[in-house]
């Protein structure tokens, strides 16, 4: 398909179209998901339901902050499912007094510098 490349600007670039299927098995991990979703059914036998300790009882926010930091000083990406799950928690019990949620359009940079900014292949350091 040509179109106009919407990281360049040129008209009538070849644009390879992926479908979200193909998209999704290299950039996504089910296995994650799948861990994380296990590490829920356990706390749900360990603490309770969720909506019973969240928000009132727990900082899902300050837990998430602690695991970010334990998986920092040891590498365990155990804290790393722990620190999702901590903000899915978030989502859905929200503590935050103005929690909404507003989709935005990438003008909140990542720290760093994704390979799609360095515009080809042959630009990156």
């Amino acid at each position: 398909m040509r179109c106009r490349d919407p990281h360049t600007g040129d008209r009538g670039t070849s644009v390879m179209i992926e479908s979200k299927e193909s998209i999704l098995r290299h950039e996504y991990s089910e296995e994650f998901d799948q861990l994380r979703k296990n590490r829920m059914v356990v706390s749900y036998f360990k603490y309770g339901r969720a909506s019973d300790n969240y928000p009132l009882l727990v900082d899902s926010i300050a837990n998430a902050k602690i695991r970010i930091q334990k998986f920092e000083e040891t590498g365990n990406l155990e804290y790393l499912l722990d620190a999702s799950n901590q903000l899915m928690l978030e989502y859905m019990f929200p503590r935050h007094p103005k929690a909404h949620f507003e989709a935005k359009d990438g003008t909140d940079n990542l720290v760093g510098d994704p390979v799609k900014q360095w515009g080809t292949d042959h630009d990156r350091p």
